[in-house]
């Protein structure tokens, strides 16, 4: 994967050469590229079968400070049950968003 992507981003920066290109497009071509990248990796990694237990400390890893911060007094999470949280952070996933893109809208219906 890495291999090529290295070859992607090298073609990519002599189509941008060849073009001329102004430097705010080139910055946003690299960027859009960095992100698919970024997604594919996360994507990639979110396939591999791991057992519980690690599965468990990979989220943790991941995910605790978020949960942390959202188990305070007056926040959502605040008195949940330790285990209810743990079973919560295996089920986070990391979702891209390119920038002022929305996740949801004021009255979009639930989708689970």
């Amino acid at each position: 994967v890495a291999e090529a992507h290295k070859k992607l981003m090298e073609d990519l920066h002599l189509f941008i050469e060849s073009k001329e290109l102004p430097d705010e497009l080139t910055e946003r071509i690299y960027k859009h590229f960095e992100f698919q990248h970024r997604k594919a990796i996360e994507n990639q990694s979110s396939h591999i079968d791991l057992p519980k237990s690690l599965e468990l400390k990979v989220a943790n890893s991941k995910f605790r400070a978020i949960l942390d911060r959202s188990s305070g007094r007056g926040q959502v999470f605040f008195q949940c049950n330790p285990q209810f949280l743990k079973m919560l952070m295996t089920k986070l996933r990391i979702v891209f968003l390119m920038p002022n893109e929305s996740v949801f809208k004021k009255g979009d219906m639930a989708r689970e």
